[in-house]
């Protein structure tokens, strides 16, 4: 008996993970030094008191530590052996500890197996990687074919985003101060990914919202699997920017008339406290992804 388990930066429900059989370890956040769980849609005023308190506040995030890591393996040893997902080592150093934990609770679990994949994704690139986790272990997979498959095909999650708002990014240390004041009086929009060491990078900009909604559909049809033709699942998600996240989701359905499986969602409280509000971003799969 085995169990797929993941962390919280996946931007699929709580309630969603636990009728799929899912356990998952949350990463925290601070906000004024008042700890909270990622949210996961437990909470329905969470996102609302975040951008609130992102208005004048900077919220913090945490690693997860070697203890924490630990104690949830041994909870789940205990029921069978264990295929873990992390959040990408490329945007946080808590796999360090995750790997550290696995070894030490390995010693105490002899003949239990737990393996741990980095996932090199992260929000909704690594709830495609776990869904399609679960129907493999659900359609009778073990768990040596399923870490196989991960490895094989995390690099074919996208990640593609863009902001209307620089100033995060400036807290972030992503764009210097005059650049942002800058940008932001041109209306400049960077458009960012996810490289294939798990990593977020800046490639292009455009002018406007409009035009980077335009060159966000472009991107999918160039990367997706399938090109214009995709037809598989496309988390579609915002940072409290709904309308520009429906002007998206439009200029979607037009470009790509196959496409049916579009899950508009909000960007988790994790990545919220990094990206700030007025953030749209689209995973989906494709073929492999850019250095």
């Amino acid at each position: 008996m085995f169990n797929v388990t993941c962390e919280s930066i996946c931007d699929l429900t709580y309630d969603y993970l636990q009728s799929r059989n899912c356990p998952v370890l949350f990463y925290t956040y601070s906000i004024d030094g008042e700890e909270f769980e990622d949210n996961m849609g437990r909470d329905e005023n969470a996102l609302a008191v975040l951008y609130e308190a992102l208005k004048t506040k900077r919220p913090t995030t945490s690693q997860i530590n070697t203890e924490k890591y630990a104690d949830f393996f041994r909870e789940q040893l205990q029921k069978g052996d264990v295929l873990h997902l992390t959040f990408s080592s490329g945007l946080t150093q808590s796999i360090s500890n995750c790997y550290k934990a696995a070894e030490e609770v390995r010693r105490e679990f002899p003949s239990r197996k737990l393996v741990v994949v980095d996932s090199l994704s992260g929000g909704g690139g690594l709830g495609l990687i776990i869904e399609h986790s679960l129907d493999m272990r659900d359609n009778g997979a073990t768990l040596e074919e399923i870490a196989t498959w991960v490895e094989q095909n995390k690099l074919n999650a996208q990640h593609y985003f863009f902001t209307t708002d620089l100033s995060y990014l400036r807290r972030s240390g992503r764009v210097s101060g005059p650049a942002m004041l800058i940008g932001n009086l041109l209306h400049l929009c960077p458009l960012m990914r996810v490289t294939s060491s798990g990593r977020i990078v800046a490639y292009n900009k455009t002018i406007t919202a409009r035009k980077a909604i335009a060159k966000l559909v472009e991107e999918m049809g160039n990367v997706a699997l399938d090109g214009y033709n995709y037809n598989g699942t496309l988390f579609l998600e915002h940072s409290n920017c709904l309308q520009t996240a429906l002007q998206t989701k439009q200029a979607i359905q037009a470009a790509f008339p196959n496409l049916t499986d579009i899950r508009l969602v909000d960007i988790g409280t994790i990545l919220a406290c990094h990206c700030g509000p007025n953030t749209v971003a689209l995973f989906f799969w494709g073929n492999g992804r850019f250095n």
